[in-house]
């Protein structure tokens, strides 16, 4: 262990360390869903809500589509 000039703790380095990015998570394909949500009719918008905040927390650009199923 090394210490600073006049620092009040010892370093460490990457004695604690929890790694770095390896590579890319996850391919997707242009127009392959990424996220799927199912929700009654009155709650649709709360799911849009969600959405939207979850978007500018990926890379790339992302639409909403809304489908209607029948069960």
């Amino acid at each position: 262990m090394i210490t600073g000039a006049g620092a009040d703790r010892m370093q460490t380095g990457m004695q604690r360390a929890f790694g770095r990015p390896v590579g890319i998570a996850a391919q997707i394909k242009q127009g392959q869903p990424i996220f799927s949500v199912h929700v009654e009719e009155s709650a649709i918008q709360t799911a849009k809500d969600a959405l939207h905040k979850a978007i500018p927390r990926m890379p790339g650009r992302y639409g909403i589509e809304v489908e209607k199923v029948i069960s």
